[in-house]
């Protein structure tokens, strides 16, 4: 017999027809508890909206036995590799399985250093991982083999070190103060002078690809733009008056005033500034909590810092070409719906601005402060370490304990 619309289902037994009333029998693929309140949160957003911290934990990860140092998110989102003062670099894969509460294990270990791994990195264009304790080992994540390792020049250890993402270089630098390019194509290796004069070790580094220039932050508060083109310093400048902690680059289309191209800096002095690429002018300074800010993370014109007594601070930033005087705002929370708040409550806090004269024009470049408490119930253990992941808008975070988490 044929089955017809209406009819009871147990009589379409065979044939496609029983594909219709057939039920779903497999649902653990189906979303829950926190993964189902993200996606309820997400699926209303645009994806031109910025990033909001909802303090909803998905998941966590386990396995290093000390501190997590860095972090770095491979291109597809889909895992991650971490680098620990335990001597190890982990691969890890993002699952959105469970309700929130489940904790992973590394896919793959690297157990090739010798010392404490303060950095990792992913190389896009390559599809390379690179890690480093002194020395910067490259190796491939997928078949879990290394491909090179390379030592510190005239006997001095790396210090830092950042891969070009979408490039085929390494930056790094020495303990005596040297700046060195690597081609990893052709194992060269090209050495520059970091500063002139004494200015004190170097700290961190940031690379800008388009502009083929670093922004090198010392102990002293010094800061030195290099072009790497030239192997010459462009601008050197006394940016803060503590160490310089970090040093990230951030923005986007250069013709986009909300997302110019930049790099933010934070100190030992409890300040944090923004400065463009183009020309190392001073865009703004950020209204951070008053305590160091060791976790900065660009997400194009918004910026995200963290400090070890779990503050999270999401900065938008803003252009604008008038000479009107704007008007910006502070808004600082404990909880979640701190974000919400925002939109209602524009006159609270203080004004952060910085204008710079062009002509007979003025460009002001304002930010928006949102400040969140984390929950004790998000993680365990002292925020050290964070990354995000831009496409989805969650943050991966580091603790003191070797612990990992990804929060929405």
């Amino acid at each position: 017999s044929t089955a017809v619309a209406g009819s009871n289902p147990n009589a379409a037994s065979d044939g496609p027809t029983r594909l219709i009333y057939t039920g779903i029998t497999n649902t653990t693929r189906h979303l829950r508890g926190n993964w189902l309140a993200y996606w309820e949160h997400e699926i209303s957003r645009k994806e031109t909206d910025g990033f909001t911290l909802k303090q909803i934990r998905l998941q966590s990860w386990t396995g290093h036995t000390a501190s997590v140092k860095s972090l770095a998110v491979l291109d597809n989102e889909n895992s991650f590799i971490s680098g620990s003062k335990d001597r190890s670099v982990r691969l890890w894969s993002l699952r959105n399985t469970g309700e929130g509460d489940f904790s992973g294990t590394a896919q793959w270990v690297y157990n090739g250093h010798r010392k404490s791994v303060f950095s990792v990195g992913y190389m896009a264009q390559r599809g390379q991982a690179v890690s480093c304790d002194g020395t910067i080992h490259l190796w491939d994540p997928f078949v879990e083999k290394l491909i090179s390792a390379y030592d510190g020049v005239r006997g001095s250890a790396y210090c830092v070190m950042t891969p070009l993402q979408y490039s085929h270089c390494i930056i790094g630098g020495t303990m005596e103060g040297s700046m060195v390019l690597i081609d990893v194509r052709m194992k060269n290796l090209m050495d520059f002078k970091g500063s002139y004069g004494m200015v004190g070790l170097i700290r961190s580094i940031a690379g800008y690809e388009a502009g083929q220039m670093a922004a090198i932050g010392h102990s002293s508060g010094y800061l030195s733009l290099l072009d790497l083109r030239t192997g010459k310093i462009r601008s050197g400048f006394k940016a803060h008056e503590g160490e310089i902690l970090n040093i990230r680059s951030g923005g986007g289309d250069a013709t986009t005033a909300a997302s110019a191209p930049y790099f933010v800096s934070t100190s030992l002095d409890q300040t944090a500034s923004v400065y463009y690429w183009e020309d190392g002018r001073l865009a703004t300074h950020l209204r951070t909590p008053a305590e160091p800010l060791h976790c900065v993370v660009p997400f194009n014109d918004q910026i995200i810092t963290a400090s070890t007594n779990h503050k999270i601070s999401v900065h938008t930033l803003r252009k604008d070409l008038t000479s009107s005087n704007p008007t910006n705002s502070t808004v600082i929370g404990s909880s979640s719906t701190t974000a919400s708040m925002s939109a209602n409550n524009s006159s609270l806090g203080g004004v952060d601005s910085t204008t710079t004269s062009s002509g007979s024009n003025s460009t002001t470049t304002t930010t928006t402060t949102v400040v969140n408490k984390l929950r004790s119930d998000i993680i365990r253990g002292n925020l050290i370490q964070m990354e995000i992941l831009p496409l989805n808008r969650l943050l991966l975070m580091g603790t003191d304990m070797g612990t990992i988490h990804l929060v929405c």
